[in-house]
């Protein structure tokens, strides 16, 4: 089971994390960071926060890859500091995570510095598409990811081994 951490309404602002259990133990297999708080600015005293992971997960069991897209950087709740770093992790991104260890296979980060709140607020959804050339009948499938953003734009990525 891989379950999203976000805050409710910035309160209490907290780092967005994906972490993977076990559904019948609730064990924690693997945790994924948003945010590295060992470069953060005020760590450990004060951890930096946002980049919420509130939407459901897409599993890519193919590619044992797990598909997740955050929040923006913490602007409405954290210090200056805090925000600066924040920005300069995984903030409005789309992300590809080994299914398994929970470790970062790609990422592709749609917004840097963002201060409008142009955030994911979809879960990505898998997909798959077939052509077929009408001139020679010759047939190309493809796996894709796609997520919409609040930036009002859809974004479409190779699945696996050669894409996101």
């Amino acid at each position: 089971m891989y379950v999203g951490v976000a805050s409710f309404n910035d309160t209490p602002c907290v780092p967005g994390q994906l972490v993977a259990l076990d559904a019948q133990t609730g064990t924690s297999h693997w945790t994924f960071n948003g945010i590295d708080q060992t470069t953060c600015p005020t760590y450990p005293s004060q951890p930096c926060v946002g980049v919420a992971i509130w939407s459901s997960p897409a599993i890519d069991a193919a590619n044992a890859l797990v598909y997740v897209d955050t929040g923006n950087p913490a602007s409405a709740c954290a210090a200056p500091s805090n925000f600066a770093m924040a920005t300069t992790q995984y903030p409005d991104s789309l992300l590809a995570l080994d299914l398994v260890t929970g470790s970062l296979k790609s990422s592709y980060q749609v917004i840097s510095s963002d201060v409008r709140d142009y955030d994911f607020g979809s879960s990505p959804v898998l997909h798959e598409t077939n052509q077929t050339n009408q001139c020679t009948g010759a047939s190309a499938a493809g796996s894709w990811v796609t997520a919409a953003n609040k930036n009002s734009i859809i974004y479409t990525f190779p699945r696996g081994a050669n894409g996101m």
